[in-house]
Parts: structure tokens; sequence; C-alpha cells
């Protein structure tokens, strides 16, 4: 028998796994916390016992904060908007000099 959770193999007849403590048979993996391992109680994103992101064995969990500094809200870069946003301004500047340059001929 191989447990869900951690992959190794269980001796027969055993109830929870003697490598990770989880029950073999449960189909969806304990949420641990990913700084201190504390199982995660209900749907909680986060540790009730360091309040760290909560994370599912072997994947992290993001808060809706910490995923928004990164991506905007389209979820392009925050840097990559940036960027576009400050050529755009420099591109109307221009062509307002331009336009005004050729009205003055």
């Amino acid at each position: 028998m191989i447990c869900q959770h951690c992959g190794m193999q269980q001796p027969e007849e055993t109830a929870y796994c003697v490598y990770c403590g989880q029950k073999i048979g449960d189909s969806e993996p304990t949420p641990r916390c990913a700084v201190c391992g504390s199982e995660i109680k209900g749907n909680g994103s986060f540790c009730g016992v360091c309040g760290a992101p909560a994370r599912a064995p072997g994947k992290a969990v993001q808060s809706p904060a910490q995923s928004l500094r990164q991506t905007g809200a389209n979820g392009v870069p925050r840097w990559l908007n940036a960027l576009a946003a400050g050529l755009g301004v420099v591109i109307l500047v221009l062509m307002t000099v331009l336009v005004v340059g050729l009205a003055m001929l």
C-alpha cells in the first residue's frame, strides 16, 4: 500500500501513514502551514498557530494581496504595466510637441 499524501510504501493494514501521519484512504491531502507545519483547519488560507500562508503538501498558497503585488488586476506583471504607462506618456508628449511644432510652421 502507498500513502497518497507522501508516496511512501506502507505496511499492510495500516490506518495512518508511518511517515507523514495522514490517514490512509483520505482523498484530499490535509493543508499544512508553510512555516510551522501545523494542520490548517477547515478551508483556511492562513495558519491559526503562526499566521503564515497555508499550503497543501508540495504547493505554497499566496494570499490575494501577495498575488496582486506581483500582478495587476489584468494578470500582467505590475512592472510591465508601469513600463507601458510610462511609454504611453512619453509618446503622448512627443506627439504633442510634433503637432505644436507643425502648427508653428
